[in-house]
Formats: C-alpha cells, sequence, structure tokens
C-alpha cells in the first residue's frame, strides 16, 4: 500500500481499510435476536485496548467482510475455550479417581496399623486419642458437580443450536460453542428427531402399504366382474345369433318393447317377429354394451325355441345352451345364468317353471326371481336374478325408525318411507301415470280404466279357473274365490245371524238395525244411511239424465228408470235382448 497524506485513511474500515459496506463499530445491531457492538467484539477477542471516542464515533468504521472474518474468530475463539474446559474437566475426573484410589489404599494401610497397635497395647491406648486424617475429596467433588449443573441453556438456545445442525450451517462442536449447548444434549437431542421422523415414515410407508393393498383388491374385482359381464356377453350374443330367442325391454301401456328400438306391440308374438326381420347378427352381439354385470338381467322369448345351425327344436333354455355349447360355441358355464325366460303359448302368462297363471308381466317378472338361486336371502329366502335386485329386496329386513323428510310420519323400513314420499309427496297421491296422454292417475287400476275407456285399449284380465269370470286384476280374482267360490265370511252381525266377507259389508248391513241416516242432502235436507244413496239422489236436484234409451229419444237419471221404461215402451226388444245376454 502506497504513502498518503494525513487523513486519507479515515472513515474507512479501521481493521483492512476498504470502503466499501462500511459499519460503525460502536452502534448497536442485532443478528438473529443477539446484539452486536463490533468495536467491544474486536477489544475482547484480540485483546486490543481501543476503546469508544469520546467526541466523533462516526471516524470508526468496519466492513461487511471484516464483520463476517470477526464472527468466525470469536466463534473459534468459543470452541477453543470449550476445549480447554472438556479437558480440564476430565483431567479433575481423573485426579479426583486417582485421590479416591490412594484414599482407599491408606485407609486400609491405617486401620491394618491400628489393629496391629490395639493387640500390641490394649490397655494403655485409648479410642479416643486415635484421629485418622482424610483428603477432602468428596467436597472437592461436590464443587465440580455444582460447576457442571451451573452451564444452562434455554430451550431457545438448544432449537437454535439444532437448526444449525441440521441445515448443517454449523457443526456440532462450532454449535454447541455459539449456543452453550453441551455436544451430549445435541447428540441425544438429534437422535430423538431421527427416531420420529423414522416413526413417521414407518407409519406412512404402512399407511401407503394399506392403500396399495386396498386398490390391488379393488383392481382384482373390478377385472372379475369385468370378466364376469364379458362372459354374459358371450353366452346372449350366442343364444341371440344362433336360436331364434329374441329379447324383450320391458311390458308397459303401449306393449311389450324393443330391446333394440322404441318400437312396441301389444303381443308378444309380433314383437318376435319383428326383432327376427328387422335387427341383424351385429345388432344381437352388442346386446351387452353399455349394461353392468350387478344390474344386468335379460329378459328372452323362447316360446317356440329351436336351434338355427340344426333346426332340432328344444324346450328349455338350459338345455339349449348345453345343445350349442356340444356346436362348439361360446357358452360359459360357469356363472350365475342371468337370462329370465319367458314363453307367449296362449292367452295366459304362465310361468315357464311352475305353470302357474298371471295377468300382469310384472308379477310374472317378480315371480320369476323365486326360481333363481343366484342370490338367495338368508332371512326369508327368497331368491333373486342379479345382486341388484338382492340387495334393494335385503333392506326391507332392516327395520328401524326412519322418518319422512316432508312430514312427521315415521316408517319401520327404508323402502316404506321411500314409496311414502314418492306417493304422497312426490307424486301427489297420483303415481300411475298413462303413457299415451300423461295423465295421473292415484291407483293403476284406474289408469287402466282410462286406457280402456279413452284410448281404446283392450286391457287383458284374468279369467277364474272355476266358473270362467274375467276378472281385472290378479287381487280382484283373489277376492272373487274367496268370496264366491270359497264362501269366505268372516265378519259377523251381533244383531242376527248374518255375516259378510267384508268390513264395508257389514257396516252397511248395519244400517238396517240402528237406523243412523248420517248423509244429509243440502237442497231438500232428506237424509240416507249411504253416502252412494246420497250421491245418486243429488243427481235428481241436477238434472243428470245419463242413462239414455237407444230406441228412443228418452233419457233418465237413475238406471232403474231406464229399465222400467224398456219393459213397459220397448219389451219385445228388452226381452230378446235378455235372451242373448244370459
Amino acid at each position: 500500500m502506497g504513502k498518503s497524506k494525513r487523513g486519507e485513511y479515515l472513515y474507512r474500515c479501521k481493521c483492512c481499510l476498504d470502503e466499501v459496506g462500511l459499519k460503525n463499530m460502536w452502534t448497536e445491531y442485532y443478528r438473529d435476536g443477539e446484539r452486536e457492538i463490533y468495536g467491544e467484539m474486536l477489544t475482547d477477542c484480540f485483546a486490543l485496548s481501543w476503546e469508544q471516542p469520546p467526541g466523533d464515533t462516526e471516524m470508526e468504521h468496519i466492513c461487511e467482510t471484516c464483520v463476517s472474518r470477526l464472527r468466525d474468530a470469536i466463534n473459534f475463539k468459543k470452541e477453543i475455550l470449550y476445549t480447554e474446559h472438556l479437558i480440564l474437566e476430565q483431567l479433575k475426573n481423573v485426579t479426583t479417581e486417582h485421590i479416591k484410589q490412594e484414599e482407599e489404599s491408606e485407609d486400609e494401610i491405617e486401620t491394618e496399623y491400628l489393629s496391629i497397635e490395639f493387640l500390641e497395647d490394649d490397655n494403655e491406648r485409648d479410642e479416643s486419642d486415635i484421629k485418622i486424617e482424610r483428603p477432602q475429596v468428596k467436597q472437592e467433588k461436590d464443587v465440580l458437580m455444582i460447576n457442571r449443573r451451573s452451564k444452562k441453556y434455554t430451550d431457545d438456545d438448544l432449537e437454535k443450536c439444532l437448526e444449525a445442525v441440521r441445515t448443517k450451517a454449523l457443526s456440532q462442536n462450532k454449535a454447541s460453542i455459539l449456543y452453550s449447548v453441551p455436544r451430549k444434549a445435541i447428540s441425544s437431542a438429534i437422535a430423538r428427531h431421527r427416531n420420529e421422523i423414522s416413526k413417521q415414515d414407518d407409519t406412512k410407508r404402512t399407511k401407503i402399504e394399506a392403500e396399495i393393498r386396498c386398490e390391488n383388491k379393488k383392481k382384482t374385482a373390478i377385472a372379475a366382474l369385468r370378466d364376469e359381464l364379458r362372459k354374459h356377453g358371450d353366452n346372449i350374443a350366442t343364444i341371440l345369433v344362433h336360436t331364434n330367442a329374441t329379447p324383450l325391454r320391458c311390458q308397459n301401456d303401449f306393449g311389450y318393447t324393443c330391446s333394440f328400438c322404441s318400437e312396441a306391440y301389444t303381443k308378444p308374438a309380433d314383437l318376435k317377429e319383428h326383432t327376427l326381420r328387422t335387427h341383424d347378427e351385429q345388432e344381437k352381439r352388442n346386446y351387452i354394451k353399455g349394461k353392468h354385470v350387478r344390474s344386468y338381467l335379460a329378459k328372452l322369448d323362447i316360446t317356440g325355441l329351436k336351434c338355427v345351425i340344426c333346426n332340432s327344436k328344444i324346450e328349455s333354455l338350459d338345455e339349449m345352451m348345453l345343445h350349442l355349447k356340444e356346436h362348439g360355441k361360446a357358452i360359459h358355464l360357469d356363472i350365475n345364468n342371468h337370462i329370465v325366460p319367458f314363453k307367449f303359448d296362449g292367452q295366459e302368462l304362465k310361468c315357464t317353471a311352475c305353470k302357474i297363471v298371471f295377468n300382469k308381466f310384472k308379477m310374472l317378472l317378480e315371480h320369476m326371481n323365486r326360481h333363481s338361486k343366484n342370490y338367495v336371502c338368508d332371512i326369508c329366502g327368497s331368491g333373486y336374478v342379479n345382486s341388484s335386485t338382492f340387495n334393494l329386496h335385503y333392506q326391507s329386513h332392516n327395520k328401524g325408525s326412519f322418518a319422512c323428510k316432508h312430514c312427521s310420519k315415521v316408517f319401520e323400513t327404508q323402502i316404506k318411507k321411500r314409496s311414502h314420499e314418492l306417493a304422497v309427496h312426490v307424486h301427489l297421491q297420483k303415481k300411475s301415470k298413462c303413457g299415451y296422454c300423461g295423465e295421473k292417475f292415484s291407483t293403476r287400476r284406474r289408469k287402466e280404466k282410462h286406457i280402456s275407456s279413452v284410448h281404446g285399449v283392450h286391457i287383458q284380465g284374468v279369467k277364474c279357473q272355476v266358473c270362467g269370470k274375467i276378472c281385472p286384476t290378479q287381487s280382484a280374482l283373489t277376492i272373487h274365490t274367496k268370496r264366491d267360490h270359497l264362501q269366505e265370511r268372516r265378519f259377523a252381525c251381533d244383531s242376527c245371524n248374518m255375516s259378510f266377507f267384508g268390513s264395508q259389508e257389514l257396516k252397511h248391513h248395519m244400517l238396517k238395525h240402528t237406523g243412523v241416516r248420517e248423509f244429509q242432502c243440502d237442497v231438500c235436507k232428506k237424509s240416507f244411511g249411504k253416502k252412494w244413496t246420497l250421491r245418486e239422489h243429488m243427481r235428481l236436484h241436477a238434472d243428470d239424465r245419463r242413462y239414455k234409451c237407444d230406441y228412443c229419444a228418452l233419457s233418465f237419471i237413475q238406471r232403474c228408470s231406464l229399465v222400467g221404461h224398456l219393459k213397459s215402451k220397448h219389451n219385445d226388444i228388452y226381452t230378446l235382448y235378455q235372451s242373448k245376454t244370459e
């Protein structure tokens, strides 16, 4: 460095004369919460005689580079002092152990000497005259322990020390000196931290392995379902392509609907002819497309079933599947059969297994589940074709308290609650909808009457096997059989010896004994025992002449008036009509 004029080096770094990044040497600074005055740090570290000038302190500065080197020097000094302290403590421990061993040796010699002396002259020496001098080892030991315990550190110091070691900013030795934390405490804390991290990693690894196993199980289950659905697809495609069996989607107000298009036919035979004539092999092979194995159910018309390969006529679907397998076709017999067969030989709907007659296709389809053993309820023994209908049935056994979302009613099963909500709150007591005009009705029977009278569609009834009477529904046939053929009379009158089939019949009969007339006409104040009689009477005031004569222009309010008119005015025609109907 060359010579310069006096005052040229003022206002520069007092350590290296640098002019960049200067800081005042006697100003307080804080770094990581610790106070720093660089002038004092230089004086303490290097034992200099520098003091803060009494006047202008702006003349003494230090640069950033020298500050960094000063900190390293202070840390290095602390490390040296701490190392010296450890060595001194170890020397003290060795000295203490050596003194202890010498003390034990001297005690043994002295005890032996005293024992000999007592034996030689027991009467001449007094025990109180004997004094044994021992070194103050225990006292020095206590002083060392006090000195050790006096070196305390805070939790914040330990945390900063550990953070510096973890981030590799400082070694354990330097961190121990800088934060006054013993090496043993640092090692123990790091070991505990590693154990905690290891435990967390083990827990996380176990959780991930469990998730992987669960995911593999799901994938395996999905693969098994896909394979089963593929086999179902092979079976139904083989049957549709190599036999004259045809599928049907459902039966509604329009009739039996096609599985491949929107066409509907009132007669199953017409639907069968349409399917065989219109839809090709490719459509039949894609029948399974878009279906799920849990809800898959194929309704198959096997009327006049025959193999198109060899023209053999076969009665049952199971025999046909075995027959097609003999032809070498793709038929899988290791899965549950989800195909429900139907035969439409005559006007009646009969079960192909037990020949029971039904008047509704829906009731026949529900009955066909009983013959399936794919899924059997362990509570009631009912059988079902697929798992979807089985699970729906199984919910009916789940008893409990299920409150309606819209009112205060409570039901014992989830299914009853749902039926109530749909019927009462969603469809407003009108859940049966006409497929032709969209009008809704409270019962299916009323809807069928509407379809028959308004749209001219014939509703097939159920024929009584005893007398041949045609009943509109299966329940109507059951009532007819019990009342007319079995003569059931469960409701007896307490006032006479008469008995009746239903409670309503008994109630009407009791009016003869009680004479109660609770239905009164608002026009003429005349009272009646039955509501139906009052309704017929009100037509007199409304002049409702609904009964018209087919042979003249007259019309009447009551049917009995029309019958009387026919007998008196058109007796010949009426008598001939009666004979034909009988």
